[in-house]
């Protein structure tokens, strides 16, 4: 349907961004930056186009210009998206094996959404490699916290994480 929308009104930013966004979950990296730069350059101020750029280009390689463009949109608001910007930087750091890069996304991930167990799990990793076994210690019962003042169908996707946490809190 938005592509339809586009085809009859290809100045609906509003729907070009949609289409960017379900193209970038997707992965279909290069149709959505196609999508996405005239949302940035028309709409300057969209921090969610800002996000879903980086995003995009991140996924074609591109990680300077992708890190800059999410930074951008974290810059323009601090609070997009419960924390899925911080998300996808921590991730694309965490990812390449840079957990001191990593570290300071996941903190931030966590003050943002305090029920992400993934990320109280990997902030936990990060901090082990740092030599700060106590706090990781203590950000993998956060992870088990976060599991199970989850709603309920948020618990299956949270499980792994909490598996994983006592299994760290266990070995450590």
């Amino acid at each position: 349907k938005l592509n339809d929308l586009l085809t009859t009104n290809p100045h609906d930013m509003t729907a070009r961004l949609d289409v960017g966004r379900l193209l970038v979950e997707s992965g279909r990296w290069a149709e959505a930056r196609e999508q996405l730069e005239p949302v940035i350059s028309r709409r300057n101020s969209s921090a969610e186009g800002w996000y879903f750029w980086g995003r995009s280009l991140l996924g074609l390689g591109q990680l300077v210009e992708g890190e800059e463009a999410i930074r951008k949109a974290l810059e323009l608001r601090r609070d997009l998206l419960v924390g899925e910007p911080w998300y996808a930087l921590a991730q694309h750091h965490y990812a390449r094996g840079e957990r001191a890069l990593a570290l300071p996304f996941f903190e931030e991930l966590v003050m943002a959404n305090s029920s992400h167990s993934e990320g109280y799990y990997k902030l936990g990793a990060c901090l082990l490699e740092a030599n700060r076994a106590e706090e990781a210690k203590q950000a993998w019962r956060e992870a088990i916290e976060a599991h199970k003042a989850a709603p309920r169908y948020k618990r299956r996707v949270n499980r792994p994480w909490k598996w994983r946490a006592q299994l760290a809190l266990a070995r450590a």
